[in-house]
């Protein structure tokens, strides 16, 4: 809606932070871990590079 309400294009990528993606075997095997979604700021590690 404020796409077209202001007349710009933008993505919504849906992120969210995730809980609980560690199990009992991702944690047997470190590259199963390979995870990075949270910055304490910003949101998603993602968001925190676009906005800088």
């Amino acid at each position: 809606f404020t796409c077209k309400a202001w007349g710009i294009r933008a993505t919504d990528l849906n992120q969210g932070v995730v809980y609980g993606v560690r199990t009992d075997e991702t944690e047997m095997h470190e590259e199963l871990c390979n995870r990075f979604d949270y910055d304490g700021v910003f949101g998603t590690a993602l968001n925190r590079f676009c906005v800088q």
